[in-house]
């Protein structure tokens, strides 16, 4: 969907600022009672704060949120079984630099594979069953290791010739996926692996003339500072040369925006775009170890916003900060682009900087070691758990029909 609007306007729906501001706008119209499918209850937030202070204490979260938090390096290692140290010795002997490019040839691809695996799904590892997350990650850690992600198939890179060649067929083999065993999304995981070999084809500035996933370093690394790049950059770089991957929704200045949606509360054209780039700002917070393998250094981390995505939604109307205008709702499937679902991402990310301050007081850290992606570390985990004491498999309060690019 073409909408009218300049390159400025496209410009700035590809930042941090524009996702803050946007769904703001949304949250202040909700807490004037102007929404249509919300209620917010916004003293009930002290419950939720208290919510993730317990959670995070059990399961020991705030031990683990240092630098890189909520990074997709983590997942690797779920279970405390120490995967990456496989990776690790393999390239030990290589420059600081190229260590940075393995693993940024892991992180991306692994990070857009990554929406929702769907309830029923699970990798089973040495007898082991892994869902939803976990089981993504080490799904596509073993399909790195093995070289699927090499133009020569063993090596260990993810390039565009490699992905192109991991068509539905192939995802499906190496995530395990059976008739009992379905994953969702697998067509459309397959189109995202293909559209991020074109990308980096067209954008040789970025991913160099043999199209690497890890040359992206370079790239960063070329526009970082006395070592450092902010991470607003980070986000608007991805977005502009990773855009064609989501061609066909919402499109701006002739160019696709990615997981940015409309309401027509805002306005027409430009004006009535949301955008949330979840999966690449949460793959900002993901690039923040690889870079530093190389020296690079992410600042500006609090400029992102927390993810507007199904676990941080569910966990504020799992407790009942947010409440449905028409409870029938809840039977019903809605998908990324429907108002409802839109608005409820918005608020999510809204209501995200107003927890932030709450739970971190409880958690017991110093209020200078907070970030969207600590917080996020949080309020992930508390908002799995609760779906988990309220409904089978953990299913979200919301039924969302997906497709494998978004959630």
């Amino acid at each position: 969907m073409e909408l009218g609007g300049s390159a400025r306007d496209l410009s700035y729906l590809r930042t941090p600022r524009a996702v803050r501001d946007r769904s703001l706008l949304l949250f202040e119209r909700a807490l004037r009672g102007e929404s249509a499918h919300f209620e917010v209850h916004e003293e009930r937030l002290d419950d939720v704060a208290l919510y993730v202070a317990r959670v995070a204490r059990e399961h020991d979260v705030a031990k683990e949120i240092d630098a890189p938090r909520h990074g997709r390096m983590r997942h690797f290692d779920s279970d405390r079984k120490p995967r990456v140290a496989a990776l690790e010795a393999k390239i030990r002997g290589l420059s600081p630099d190229e260590r940075a490019r393995t693993k940024i040839d892991l992180v991306l691809p692994s990070v857009l594979l990554d929406a929702g695996a769907g309830d029923e799904w699970a990798y089973v590892e040495d007898g082991v069953r892994h869902a939803r997350t976990e089981g993504l990650a080490i799904a596509t850690f073993e399909l790195f290791m093995r070289g699927d992600l090499a133009s020569d198939g063993r090596s260990l890179r993810a390039d565009a010739e490699g992905l192109s060649r991991m068509t539905s067929e192939k995802i499906a083999n190496a995530f395990q996926v059976t008739r009992e065993n379905p994953l969702v999304g697998v067509e459309g995981r397959a189109r995202t692996l293909a559209g991020l070999a074109v990308a980096m084809r067209a954008n040789a500035d970025v991913f160099g003339p043999d199209a690497r996933v890890g040359h992206l370093y370079d790239a960063l690394k070329e526009r970082s500072v006395e070592g450092t790049v902010r991470a607003s950059d980070v986000v608007s770089m991805l977005l502009a040369s990773l855009s064609s991957i989501w061609p066909g929704v919402v499109s701006v200045a002739g160019e696709p925006l990615g997981d940015a949606w409309t309401h027509r509360a805002l306005g027409e054209g430009a004006d009535s775009v949301v955008p949330f780039h979840k999966l690449t700002q949460w793959l900002t917070y993901s690039l923040v170890e690889p870079l530093a393998e190389g020296g690079i250094r992410v600042e500006g981390l609090s400029d992102l916003t927390g993810l507007a995505e199904y676990r941080n939604g569910g966990l504020f109307l799992d407790l009942g900060v947010l409440s449905l205008r028409d409870a029938h709702a809840a039977n019903r499937t809605f998908t990324c682009g429907d108002e409802l679902v839109v608005e409820w991402r918005a608020l999510t990310v809204s209501l995200l900087d107003r927890l932030a301050p709450r739970a971190w007081s409880l958690v017991g850290r110093c209020s200078a070691d907070l970030t969207p992606g600590v917080v996020e570390a949080l309020t992930w985990t508390a908002g799995r758990q609760i779906a988990y004491e309220k409904r089978e498999h953990g299913a979200a309060p919301l039924r969302l029909e997906r497709d494998g690019t978004v959630f």
